[in-house]
């Protein structure tokens, strides 16, 4: 798997020497879990397997310990991020549609904008809520 720009830096300096460690040599350019031999056709899928050092009980990129890595290929690897991966990406979505309904409660005129948008920075949905319960109320 790519490392994320963002999480680039928190990765050991050594992560390539523990990565090719993991692929290389403890797994003999084999995944450790189905067996799939690295640049040869997956047995199952027919892709060309490309081995990555997933981390399997701590997925924080800190976590770099060789315990904690494992050498998979893409399917093995896409199938263990499968769950964690789909939470993050909808946490991303959440804050997005927090952020843009703010951004166009924001963007009304003065007159109707409540004081209280200011702290919607610390507990958005919170906020959101009480905000759209006020509005609901006749002037």
């Amino acid at each position: 798997m790519p490392i994320r720009a963002e999480n680039r830096a928190r990765y050991p300096q050594d992560w390539k020497l523990r990565s090719y460690f993991v692929r290389k040599i403890r797994a003999r350019d084999h995944c450790e879990w189905c067996g799939a031999e690295n640049s040869q056709p997956h047995p199952k899928t027919g892709s060309k397997v490309v081995l990555t050092a997933a981390h399997i009980y701590d997925d924080r990129p800190e976590a770099a310990s060789l315990l904690n890595l494992a050498a998979l290929c893409q399917k093995c690897h896409n199938g263990h991020d499968a769950t964690a991966r789909h939470q993050r990406r909808k946490a991303r979505q959440q804050a997005g549609q927090t952020e843009l309904r703010l951004q166009a409660r924001l963007d009304r005129p003065a007159g109707r904008i409540d004081t209280g948008l200011l702290e919607m920075r610390s507990h958005p949905e919170e906020s959101l809520s009480a905000l759209d319960n006020m509005q609901k109320k006749p002037n």
